[in-house]
């Protein structure tokens, strides 16, 4: 079907949580034509960086009662992990309820699986358009912007949503192959061996993560977690 070049534009810059949830919400609630641009440098929407995690012990910091993708419906999620339980196995504990921490890496997927039902219900005249890219500018230009992507293309919207994520520690250090700026890399601990110490920066939620990591490829060294500097 072709789209008028007149149906209005909003440009979603990032894809995790946050710019999936409201390219669904868009898709489930537009009642006049729209395009909806999702630009996203990864090649997944819906995980960002906090549900791409594959380590099983990384889990939610809230019960799964409590965190469901739409407020006036508390139990969506519970039903989706119910409805899923048998395509969940070996990522959920055999019996779960409203008080379980499930694994974020299933919170990623119940957030894909949301935008990719709303996308396939959305109306006909209702589009959402996927971009692996990264957004360079944004230029204001009447009374909308210029969205400008690191691969060339560029295009007029009607309104931007910034949905930027979280960016990687601002410590500086000398280029020590020993220092890990991304804890959130995907062979962050490849190269290390078991029995070498590790110091992490930081005594927050990452910091408890890089532990449950280190213990799930037994690591026997100690590591020592200590308060960020400024």
């Amino acid at each position: 079907m072709s789209f008028s070049n007149s149906s209005p534009a909003i440009v979603i810059i990032g894809a995790g949580f946050s710019g999936s949830l409201v390219a669904a919400h868009l898709l489930k609630t537009a009642n006049r034509p729209l395009v909806i641009k999702l630009v996203e440098r990864r090649p997944e929407a819906g995980k960002g960086v906090a549900y791409s995690t594959t380590t099983n012990g990384h889990l939610l910091n809230v019960s799964a009662g409590k965190m469901s993708a739409f407020p006036d419906e508390p139990g969506h999620l519970l039903r989706w992990l119910n409805y899923n339980r048998s395509a969940l196995t070996g990522l959920l504990p055999e019996d779960f309820d409203a008080s379980t921490f499930i694994p974020r890496q299933v919170f990623g997927l119940y957030i894909q699986s949301i935008l990719e039902e709303a996308e396939a219900a959305a109306p006909s005249n209702v589009r959402l358009e996927r971009l692996e890219d990264e957004a360079v500018a944004v230029a204001p230009q009447g009374q909308g912007a210029v969205v400008s992507l690191a691969l060339g293309q560029s295009f007029a919207a009607d309104r931007v949503v910034l949905a930027l994520g979280n960016a990687p520690a601002g410590v500086k250090t000398d280029s020590d192959p020993a220092y890990l700026r991304h804890a959130w890399s995907a062979d962050a601990l490849d190269d290390l061996a078991p029995d070498a110490p590790v110091l992490l920066v930081g005594t927050g939620l990452t910091m408890v993560d890089m532990v449950v990591s280190l213990h799930s490829r037994r690591h026997v060294a100690p590591s020592t977690p200590c308060l960020g500097g400024g």
